[in-house]
């Protein structure tokens, strides 16, 4: 998984740079009007849109973390046929500016590499080790991206709890991978071992309860904006319904 995290970050960010620097600076930099240069967004906006469409047309429905996580407790493992399909569309994704970053893809391909070798390699076949390995992918790539092994490793268990704390029993080799993931990543990438976020100076030494009361009503106004989204998002489903739009008949391969 570190590996396949080095890859996947290599070339995405690879292409960031020639999409992003190289051909504007190329074509559009002293080609085009000043008052233009702001058209190159849209357009690779628009053009990654296009792309990332076809590709869940003709190579199938890439998934998403709701689906990884259904698979986790269902079959125990990710399909291969998802990793194509989910490294194409989240890099086009990426790339035209509709994703906030690699992490949950990653998670998934990581996952289902854990899963494969799992069942392939090592022939097996029991489900709960199975399912074992492929925690062990999620948890490697987030603590390659992160930067922090405990974090990234107990997060990509978190999100496997539907009620209360699932698949504890796993925490230990989850932590593991996480740290060996980690040290690959970095190693190959050329980054230093240090979490990805950095708090500015000067740093908070301690608390009082005026902090705490302050952080109570910060969490309250992000769950009232993520509540807000909520029905936002009902109410778009809602319309969509009544358009016939969801209906699954109408859906694209493997959706």
């Amino acid at each position: 998984c570190g590996v396949a995290a080095f890859v996947y970050y290599s070339v995405l960010f690879y292409l960031l740079e020639t999409i992003w620097h190289t051909i504007p600076e190329a074509l559009v930099i002293d080609n085009w009007g000043e008052n233009a240069y702001v058209a190159w967004i849209p357009i690779v906006g628009f053009g990654m849109a296009i792309l990332t469409g076809l590709t869940v047309v003709f190579l199938g429905e890439p998934g998403d973390l709701a689906y990884t996580i259904k698979c986790v407790h269902e079959k125990a493992y990710i399909s291969m046929n998802h990793v194509v399909p989910m490294v194409a569309a989240s890099m086009f994704s990426i790339l035209g500016g509709g994703s906030l970053g690699p992490e949950a893809p990653l998670v998934a391909i990581c996952a289902a590499l854990g899963g494969f070798v799992s069942r392939r390699v090592f022939k097996q076949r029991n489900r709960n080790v199975v399912r074992k390995h492929t925690l062990m992918g999620m948890a490697g790539a987030l603590a390659a991206f992160f930067g922090s092994p405990l974090g990234g490793s107990l997060f990509a268990l978190e999100v496997n709890s539907r009620f209360g704390v699932e698949y504890f029993e796993h925490t230990v080799e989850a932590i593991f991978c996480g740290e060996v993931c980690l040290v690959v990543f970095r190693g190959l990438s050329r980054l230093p071992i240090q979490s990805i976020w950095d708090i500015a100076e000067p740093k908070l030494a301690s608390a009082g309860p005026l902090d705490v009361i302050t952080g109570a009503f910060i969490g309250l106004l992000g769950a009232g904006v993520a509540a807000c989204f909520s029905a936002l998002h009902f109410k778009v489903m809602d319309v969509l319904g009544h358009f016939g739009l969801l209906d699954n008949s109408l859906a694209v391969w493997r959706a």
